[in-house]
């Protein structure tokens, strides 16, 4: 499951949307996720269209998420759980 944030460039923008894609992922696996697909696992991604600061990345994989961000043609980030180098 994935959130899609813009960001403006802005410290106080990018603590608004990191907030906003952890409350939305929570939320969407609670509400949608767990009673419409019937998962043991539902792994969650905040994708950016820049990268986020080291501290919001930290912030967000105590909850769970996986972050990842646009970089030119294609995109950058931590890795998914389960994959080399986690």
């Amino acid at each position: 499951m994935c959130e899609v944030k813009t960001l403006d460039g802005n410290p106080t923008d990018e603590r608004e949307r990191v907030r906003e894609a952890l409350a939305q992922l929570c939320y969407y696996e609670m509400f949608h996720v767990a009673q419409v697909a019937n998962l043991p696992t539902c792994h969650k991604v905040a994708c950016f269209e820049q990268a986020v600061s080291e501290d919001h990345r930290q912030f967000l994989r105590q909850y769970g998420v996986t972050v990842i961000w646009q970089s030119g043609d294609t995109f950058d980030g931590d890795p998914f759980p389960g994959t080399l180098g986690q």
